[in-house]
């Protein structure tokens, strides 16, 4: 990759009964890498499969990709794993490592065990690797020492870990344009375009001299931090902002849906508080337009958002333009099938 790319690594430790789970995560990565480029951001993930053979013990070629690593995420299902030499199971070794390292400094690895649901009677007749797998699990639940969940699917796994690297990711391009910002270097859009400044995508009259972040960068680094320290198992009153961190996501991915009806009307009674970005306010009036759209009788439509039309940095004109070329390619794509 470039090197001007922030690159986030991952390192997947799992045994091997969780081959579809690895396989959907990879693809998971493949999209990441794709929603993310034009902000020059990227996870690259790493694991047992993607080691060659070598000599020496197998685990030490391991190990070094979990000593690197910015996020560790771990998955267990009825598999325990098999012993290296020195403990009982390569996934043992690897989650400590990275307990150790994030003891040691505080902050680093971000640490997530993510455990598959087991029915009551594998619980009955778990066996010796599942029987390793529940211990482990109440040790884990007991001392607090991860970020930990259950997931039932591969597809429910993928939506758990790309909420967790969405919302790195997030932060780190908060940190970056920050850096610019004080840097004073201008932000050029991969396609030549101009991206906005920090101080350019504030809601209301924020003066940037003093708040180079403006108000919407602000609400947003706070919602970040937030995050971070509850996963971080930092204090944390445990209050996160999902709503945005969900519209935030929406706004730079290059998936065109428009967002939930929910969520837009959690939104917009906040609206009084809410700074917005300029991509987070496109959004929402392009979900607003394809309300409208799909709905030709006012009384059926749901989304609320014309009191945020009068935003002066927004143009809407040209907005509703990119709105109508959508429509249109959608429009002559469906014809062509």
């Amino acid at each position: 990759m470039p090197a001007d790319i922030s690159t986030l690594l991952v390192f997947i430790a799992s045994p091997s009964d969780l081959k579809d789970e690895r396989e959907a995560l990879r693809r998971l990565e493949t999209s990441l890498n794709i929603k993310f480029a034009p902000a020059e951001l990227a996870v690259r993930f790493s694991g047992w499969e993607d080691l060659s053979p070598g000599f020496g013990r197998a685990q030490g070629q391991i190990n070094p990709l979990v000593e690197r690593c910015d996020i560790f995420i771990g998955m267990l299902r009825r598999r325990w794993g098999t012993p290296t030499g020195k403990t009982e199971s390569g996934f043992l070794e690897e989650f400590r490592i990275a307990a150790q390292r994030r003891q040691d400094s505080g902050t680093e690895p971000v640490v997530a065990l993510f455990f598959a649901a087991i029915s009551p009677d594998e619980i009955d007749d778990a066996g010796p690797n599942l029987s390793k797998v529940l211990e482990f699990r109440t040790q884990i639940e007991e001392q607090h020492v991860a970020l930990y969940g259950t997931f039932t699917s591969p597809d429910d796994l993928t939506k758990q870990v790309e909420d967790l690297l969405v919302r790195h990711l997030l932060q780190r391009l908060i940190a970056k344009r920050a850096v610019s910002t004080e840097d004073g270097a201008a932000h050029e859009a991969p396609d030549g375009g101009h991206l906005p400044e920090a101080s350019d995508v504030t809601q209301g009259n924020a003066d940037s001299a003093t708040n180079p972040l403006g108000d919407a960068g602000k609400q947003l680094a706070t919602t970040l931090g937030d995050f971070l320290a509850l996963v971080q198992g930092q204090h944390s009153d445990g209050r996160i902002d999902s709503d945005r961190l969900e519209l935030l996501s929406a706004a730079v991915s290059r998936d065109d849906r428009p967002l939930g009806a929910h969520l837009i009307n959690r939104l917009y009674r906040r609206r009084k508080d809410l700074a917005l970005t300029v991509p987070e306010h496109a959004r929402w009036v392009y979900t607003l337009m394809d309300d409208i759209g799909s709905h030709l009788d006012p009384a059926n439509r749901v989304i609320p958002g014309w009191a945020l039309i009068t935003r002066e940095d927004l143009d809407l004109p040209d907005l509703l333009l990119g709105f109508s070329k959508k429509e249109d390619s959608a429009a002559i794509g469906h014809v062509k099938k």
